[in-house]
């Protein structure tokens, strides 16, 4: 298994082609050649059909390599994949450090699941290794966890509560304008009067909210005197 295969050198591409080539190697300080019959698996985080058309990857060693290609999608596009390795990595740190019982909350799960992971896998292992080290508690609970990953979710965590306080207060205003707005029989002017808010203040919550008014101004009606 090669990982990060497009950091070779280009003296040690031609190496790696010439052994996928002809599979035989020669020991450090031998003259004895030797035939090896293996798989060889290479990965990468570059897209190393861009470097070998940049001419910083061989193209020959790229097309040797690329026999079956598997593209992994980074962790944070396989969110249901976070909660399952976390677990893992936490039994087999505890395992390592001579802990058990510990778990993760479902809000530590979430804060896990909110972040990037731009360092992917082994970052979300290093995490869990920072984190069954640091912490004495059974219970991982979000502030267990290191701020980078504590800051997304808490973010969120605002953006939702902002988000549902202004549904809210949306919903009172528009509650308690269409009320006014009957009592007073659709008379801006009272109604601003009744609410302690100047009328064009008024005028603009009415138009936000899409609600009816009526006119002002009332209209008379003018009888014939009878006799």
């Amino acid at each position: 298994f090669l990982d990060e295969v497009e950091a070779l050198s280009l003296q040690s591409q031609v190496k790696l082609l010439r052994f996928l080539q002809d599979q035989t190697y020669y020991v450090v300080g031998s003259s004895h050649q030797i035939k090896a019959n293996v798989w060889v698996i290479a990965a990468s985080n570059e897209d190393l059909s861009r470097k070998a058309a940049e001419r910083s990857f061989r193209e020959d060693l790229f097309y040797r390599l690329a026999g079956i290609t598997l593209t992994i999608p980074p962790l944070r596009e396989r969110l249901t994949d976070i909660p399952v390795l976390a677990r893992y990595f936490l039994e087999m740190y505890e395992a390592r450090h001579g802990k058990q019982g510990c778990r993760f909350s479902a809000a530590a799960i979430q804060a896990l699941c909110a972040y990037a992971w731009p360092g992917n896998v082994r970052e979300l292992e290093n995490v869990v290794q920072e984190i069954l080290v640091l912490s004495d508690c059974v219970t991982i609970e979000v502030e267990h966890l290191p701020e980078r990953q504590q800051s997304g979710f808490q973010a969120r965590t605002r953006a939702s509560f902002q988000s549902s306080k202004a549904a809210v207060i949306a919903n009172f205003e528009r509650s308690y304008i269409s009320e006014l707005l009957r009592v007073h029989r659709g008379n801006v002017t009272q109604c601003a009067s009744a609410a302690q808010k100047e009328r064009r203040a008024f005028g603009r919550l009415i138009r936000k909210y899409q609600l009816e008014k009526q006119s002002d101004n009332q209209q008379a009606c003018s009888c014939p005197e009878v006799g």
